[in-house]
């Protein structure tokens, strides 16, 4: 059986012609029922070329609005089944990455402050929270904690952050991308130095960097996802409440209070 390209064009531009004639077959067989009914051809030509007229309308109907409507629709979703994602993340190893970060920095006071009382949040108050971050001047300083802890930590998630990096729904979610991005860069900057004692000043700066960049993005992906999860899923942004790493006086045990 031939299967070269011009055959197969063949078949499927003959396959074509045959849907066409189908179509038209009827088409002709209504008109001519029409016409043998009223007997007017002026009425017929009338009534053919207002339907023409329609197909232009007809297109844009189908191909931009319904199918603008329709894509929207199918981003939403898959937007929604990407924070499902976000969430694996932030339970598997972005809390813990948080609360980790929390020996190495200085000058994020106001910051943490702010972050303990996520549960008063209001709609604005998740949009401001994000800037308010990018922008502010506080340090992150490798030297003020185990950054082999840290490496054996990253070490230990390796096969999952790879995993969630081989996702293709994350091209639809640039942020978070970066976020992951920048974080497994931080790995390989830890696990290509053989010991992480005795760094030169220079070394220990350019790790300090690195480690404010992933920091910085894990925050603000954190801040954005509870912001999904209040507005969609009310109960899991209650236990995020109860978990939330800013905030050392919260309880994951409900309280009758």
């Amino acid at each position: 059986m031939c299967e070269c390209g011009r055959c197969s064009y063949i078949k499927r531009k003959g396959w074509a012609i045959t849907w066409g004639i189908a179509l038209i077959i009827p088409a002709g067989i209504i008109y001519l029922i029409n016409y043998g009914i009223f007997g007017d051809p002026a009425y017929l030509l009338k009534d053919f070329l207002s339907s023409v007229a329609f197909v232009p309308i007809f297109y844009l109907i189908s191909t931009v609005v319904i199918d603008r409507f329709l894509s929207s629709r199918d981003k939403q979703y898959m937007l929604d089944r990407l924070n499902v994602v976000i969430g694996a993340f932030y339970t598997e190893c972005g809390m813990d990455l948080i609360k980790m970060s929390f020996v190495f920095l200085s000058g994020f006071e106001t910051a943490n402050s702010k972050l303990s009382g996520i549960s008063s949040w209001r709609e604005n108050d998740f949009a401001e929270i994000g800037g308010f971050i990018q922008k502010l001047d506080y340090q992150v300083d490798s030297r003020k904690g185990s950054l082999q802890d840290l490496k054996v930590y990253l070490l230990s998630k390796r096969d999952f952050i790879l995993g969630m990096m081989q996702n293709p729904n994350l091209m639809e979610h640039q942020t978070f991308t970066d976020m992951m991005l920048a974080l497994f860069h931080l790995y390989e900057e830890l696990a290509g130095r053989p010991q992480l004692s005795d760094l030169p000043e220079s070394d220990m700066d350019h790790l300090s960097g690195d480690m404010k960049r992933a920091h910085k993005l894990i925050i603000i992906e954190w801040t954005s996802y509870i912001k999904h999860l209040k507005r969609d899923y009310p109960y899991l942004f209650s236990l995020t409440a109860r978990k939330n790493p800013f905030n050392s006086e919260v309880n994951i045990v409900v309280s009758g209070t």
